[in-house]
C-alpha cells in the first residue's frame, strides 16, 4: 500500500503544471542580456537558451520588428527549446506591444513550444523566388507537441506554416507563396509557383487540430495535408474561413499510404478550387478509411480548371459526409470572364471515385446544393459582336470507379441529381436546386485562447450593405473596449471601435468594403485572382478584438511567478 501511495505522488508530481514558471524576455535591439525584462535577450538567444528556460516557462516578445535575415539558418531563427506535453514552453508577444519577427522560426532540436498572438512576414524587398534562400517559411516544425495561437503571418515563403503540430488555432494567414527557378524542369522564366497556408502532415498517433483559422489570398491553398512516402492521419479541420486561395482550398492527399481519420466540420469556403481528400492514382490498392465531412459551407466556382468539383472524394472505404451546403457558381463580380476563358467553367458538386477492391460503407445524405449552372466565357457571333455571358445546365455529380467504367445514366460519369440519387442511394434526404441561395448566412466564432475575440464570417445573398450581428458569444464584458477589423484589411482602419454594450450586443458591420491590406513582394506571376482587390460585398470576414489585444498583442503577463532565474 505505501508503494503504491509513493507511485502516485511521484506520478502526481511529474505531471504537475510548473509550480515555479519563469518569464524570460526578448527584445530587438538586446545582444547578450540576463533575460530579464530590463535587460533582455535578443530572440535568438532566447529560442536556444535550452539550458535555461525551462518547462512551464514563458519568454515574452518586446515590441518591434526581430531581423532575422542574417543569422547562419537561412532566413530562419533555430527553436530548441523543449517543454513537456503537460508545461510546454511559451513565446508570446508581450501585451500592448507589437512583436514582428522579419523572416521565420525552424524547430530544429526541442518539442512541446506554444508561439502565440506575435507576426510573422517578410520583408518586401526580399525576391520571392526559389525557396527559404529568399523567402523562407514562416513556421517550419520537425519534431513534436508544437501549437500555434493566434498568430499573424503575412507575405511569407512556401508555406506560411509547415510540418508537424498538435494544434493550429485562430491564426490569420494570407500572401505566402513563392516562385521556385531552381527545381527540376522549372526555370526563371516558367517557375514553380508554392505557396499554401499551411502544409501539415502526422505521422505520430497524435491528433492534429487546425480550428478557427482565416486563410486567404496565398499563392495555392488555404489548407493543404500532404505527403508522398509520410502520412497525414487524425486531423480535424474546425471552423476555418478559407477565401480566395489560387487553387485548391482544404484537401488532403496522400501518395502511398492510407489516410487514417481526417476530418473536416464548420469550415466556409468562399472563391477556391475544389476540396479534394484522398488519393486515387499512382498506387491503386490504396485505401482510404474514415472521413468525416460535415456541415461545411461551400461556394466555389471555375477557378482551377474547366468542371472543378466542389468536393472530389477519392478512394474511402468508409465516410460520412452529411449537413454540408456547397454552392457551386456565384454570379457576383469576384469571377472574370471573357475572351480567352475557358468555356468551360462550372464546378461539379461532387466527384467521387471509389475503389474497386473496397468494401464500401459510404454515407453522403441531407446536404444542399445550390446553382448547378454551366459558364461559358462569352456568346459571340460571326460578325464578331458579343452578347455576353451565356449560361446552360448540365449534369454535377460524377461517381465513378477506378478504370473509368462510367455508371450507365450520363456520360463520362456525370450525372443529373436524380440519378445520383437513383442509381447509388446518396443524397436521398437533400436538396437541389439551380437558384443560389437567398438567405443570408451569419456565423460569429468565439476565440477559445483570448475571451472577447473572435471571428465573423458573413455570406450576403441578399446584397445588403450593411448586417447586424449579435456578439455576446465572445464573452466581452460590459464597457469593456472592442475592435472589429477587416480580415481583408487587417493592418487599415478597424471597421468598428467602441464599448460593449451587454444590453445591446449587436453590432452594425460594413459589407461593401473595399480597401485592402495589399499582398507584397512581386506577386505578378501567381493564380488567376487579383490578391489585392477586396471580395464582392457577397463575401465578408471580420476579426473582434478585445481593445487590451488589439492588433494581435497578448493578455497581460501572469503575476506572482517566480523571479527570473
Amino acid at each position: 500500500m505505501m508503494i503504491r501511495i509513493i507511485v502516485i505522488l511521484v506520478l502526481a508530481v511529474i505531471n504537475a503544471p510548473a509550480l515555479h514558471a519563469s518569464n524570460w524576455y526578448a527584445s530587438p535591439s538586446a545582444t547578450t542580456g540576463n533575460g530579464s525584462i530590463t535587460n533582455p535577450w535578443s530572440l535568438t538567444l532566447a529560442l536556444t537558451n535550452a539550458t535555461v528556460v525551462h518547462p512551464g516557462d514563458t519568454v515574452w516578445l518586446r515590441g518591434g520588428t526581430y531581423n532575422a535575415h542574417s543569422v547562419i539558418w537561412p532566413n530562419n531563427l533555430l527553436c530548441d527549446l523543449t517543454g513537456t506535453s503537460n508545461n510546454p514552453i511559451v513565446v508570446r508577444q508581450y501585451p500592448g506591444e507589437r512583436a514582428i519577427l522579419d523572416g521565420g522560426i525552424h524547430t530544429a532540436n526541442g518539442n512541446w513550444v506554444t508561439f502565440w498572438g506575435f507576426e510573422i512576414t517578410c520583408s518586401t524587398s526580399i525576391a520571392r523566388t526559389n525557396t527559404s534562400a529568399n523567402r523562407p517559411a514562416g513556421f517550419s516544425l520537425d519534431k513534436t507537441g508544437y501549437k500555434v495561437i493566434n498568430m499573424i503571418i503575412y507575405d511569407t515563403g512556401h508555406p506560411g506554416i509547415g510540418g508537424e503540430a498538435s494544434e493550429i488555432y485562430g491564426c490569420i494567414i494570407w500572401g505566402t507563396g513563392t516562385y521556385d527557378t531552381g527545381a527540376t524542369g522549372y526555370s526563371v522564366t516558367n517557375p514553380w509557383t508554392r505557396g499554401s497556408a499551411m502544409y501539415l502532415q502526422n505521422t505520430t498517433t497524435n491528433g492534429y487540430n487546425i480550428s478557427d483559422n482565416i486563410s486567404s489570398r496565398n499563392f495555392i491553398s488555404g489548407i493543404k495535408s500532404y505527403a508522398e512516402g509520410g502520412c497525414a492521419n487524425g486531423m480535424v479541420i474546425d471552423g476555418n474561413i478559407i477565401f480566395k486561395n489560387g487553387e485548391e482550398s482544404i484537401f488532403c492527399e496522400v501518395l502511398y499510404n492510407s489516410i487514417t481519420n481526417y476530418t473536416a466540420i464548420n469550415n466556409f469556403v468562399y472563391r477556391g478550387g475544389n476540396n479534394a481528400y484522398g488519393y486515387y492514382s499512382v498506387d491503386t490498392l490504396a485505401q482510404h478509411h474514415g472521413l468525416i465531412y460535415t456541415n461545411n459551407y461551400i461556394v466555389t466556382g471555375p477557378v482551377v480548371g474547366a468542371g472543378s468539383p466542389a468536393i472530389w472524394l477519392k478512394r474511402w472505404v468508409d465516410m460520412k459526409v452529411l449537413g454540408n451546403t456547397i454552392v457551386t457558381i456565384s454570379l457576383s463580380n469576384d469571377w472574370s470572364a471573357g475572351t480567352g476563358i475557358s468555356p468551360d467553367l462550372g464546378s461539379k458538386f461532387v466527384d467521387y471515385y471509389p475503389s474497386t477492391n473496397a468494401v464500401l460503407s459510404i454515407t453522403i445524405n441531407r446536404n444542399a446544393y445550390y446553382g448547378g449552372v454551366q459558364q461559358s466565357g462569352g456568346w459571340w457571333d460571326s460578325s464578331g459582336t458579343n452578347y455576353g455571358m451565356f449560361y446552360h445546365t448540365y449534369q454535377p455529380f460524377i461517381y465513378k470507379y477506378e478504370g473509368d467504367v462510367s455508371p450507365v445514366n450520363g456520360t463520362n460519369g456525370l450525372l443529373s441529381f436524380v440519378a445520383w440519387t437513383n442509381s447509388w442511394g446518396f443524397d436521398v434526404n437533400s436538396t437541389y436546386t439551380t437558384n443560389l441561395p437567398t438567405t443570408n448566412v451569419v456565423k460569429v466564432r468565439p476565440n477559445k485562447y483570448e475571451v472577447g475575440r473572435g471571428h465573423i464570417v458573413v455570406f450576403n445573398w441578399q446584397t445588403n450593405s450593411t448586417i447586424s450581428v449579435d456578439i455576446s458569444s465572445l464573452g466581452l464584458t460590459n464597457g469593456q473596449r472592442f475592435e472589429v477589423r477587416d480580415a481583408q484589411n487587417y493592418f487599415g482602419t478597424p471597421c468598428i471601435t467602441t464599448n460593449y454594450n451587454v444590453a445591446q450586443p449587436t453590432i452594425n458591420l460594413p459589407l461593401t468594403l473595399t480597401n485592402i491590406t495589399a499582398v507584397t513582394g512581386g506577386v505578378e506571376n501567381n493564380y488567376n485572382i487579383n490578391p489585392n482587390i477586396h471580395t464582392s460585398p457577397l463575401f465578408n470576414a471580420f476579426v473582434v478584438l478585445p481593445k487590451s489585444t488589439s492588433l494581435g498583442t497578448a493578455l497581460l503577463p501572469p503575476t506572482g511567478l517566480a523571479v527570473v532565474r
